[in-house]
C-alpha cells in the first residue's frame, strides 16, 4: 500500500502499466473460458470480442 501511495504521489514509477494489467486480466478470463468450455481460445478473436462487449457496455450508459 505504501508503494501505491508513493506511485500516486509521483515519487516512484509504477511496477506495471494499465495496458499490462488489462492484458493479464483478459488472459485470465480467456483461460477460465477455455477451462469451462474445454476449448482452445484464439486470443486475437477473444480480444476483439471483449472490445466489442466493452463498446456496447459503454454505449448503453
Amino acid at each position: 500500500m505504501q508503494d501505491f501511495i508513493r506511485v500516486v504521489r509521483g515519487e516512484i514509477p509504477p511496477l506495471t502499466t494499465a495496458r499490462v494489467s488489462l492484458e493479464s486480466h483478459i488472459l485470465a478470463f480467456a483461460a477460465e473460458e477455455a477451462r469451462l468450455d474445454h476449448a482452445t481460445i484464439d486470443m486475437s478473436e477473444y480480444r476483439t470480442r471483449a472490445e466489442q462487449l466493452a463498446q456496447q457496455s459503454a454505449g448503453s450508459r
